[in-house]
């Protein structure tokens, strides 16, 4: 599990967390997956082609305001964008699966969270192999 906890406020387009809702159950087979293996694979779906391009086109307040609507599906699994917004002391719990990444920060200020990773013990060796880390 991860937790996003907001230190200051953080409004839509104001650089919160992008998660991908649902993304959780892709490409979960009990097994471990090398980072550039999933990324190709991804990369193969319409949903996240243009999403995982190097240099994406975001500059322009529509492009944020369609990314953030955007839906979807890869197979059977609906995928939805949701961006983590709140307060001071208001906090998200994610499962670990879920495609997340820092969004676009339209706002005058930066975005104030923190996060912290809950992992099971025993699981920590198959994270090491999936990373390559001995």
């Amino acid at each position: 599990m991860q937790l996003f906890a907001f230190l200051d406020v953080v409004d839509a387009h104001g650089g919160g967390t992008l998660a991908i809702a649902g993304s959780h159950r892709l490409l979960n087979e009990g097994r471990h997956i090398r980072p550039s293996e999933f990324g190709r694979l991804l990369r193969a779906e319409p949903f996240f082609a243009d999403l995982l391009v190097a240099d994406p086109p975001m500059a322009s307040p529509q492009h944020r305001a369609d990314l953030l609507h955007r839906t979807g599906a890869v197979g059977s699994v609906q995928l939805q964008i949701v961006e983590m917004t709140g307060g001071p002391g208001d906090v998200w719990l994610m499962d670990l699966r879920v495609l997340h990444a820092g969004g676009p920060n339209a706002a005058d200020r930066p975005r104030m969270m923190l996060t912290f990773r809950y992992e099971r013990s025993d699981l920590l060796h198959k994270v090491a192999d999936a990373f390559g880390w001995s």
